[in-house]
């Protein structure tokens, strides 16, 4: 017996399936990365504008 055989599969069909709807974690890594932008480049306005829709969007999903 090669070892490939002994080895469990980790695919998960969740993964690779299209989403019913808008995928709420890459939007919200989206923010964060466009707020975290934000504030490197001292945009603090518009940093608040994505903190505000970041909030927005996890009062969504609960």
């Amino acid at each position: 017996m090669d070892r490939s055989s002994r080895i469990k599969s980790t695919y998960d069909v969740l993964l690779d399936s299209a989403s019913d709807g808008p995928d709420l974690l890459s939007e919200e890594l989206s923010v964060l990365r466009n707020m975290n932008l934000a504030v490197n480049e001292e945009r603090y306005n518009d940093a608040a504008m994505w903190k505000d829709k970041l909030m927005r969007l996890r009062e969504f999903k609960t």
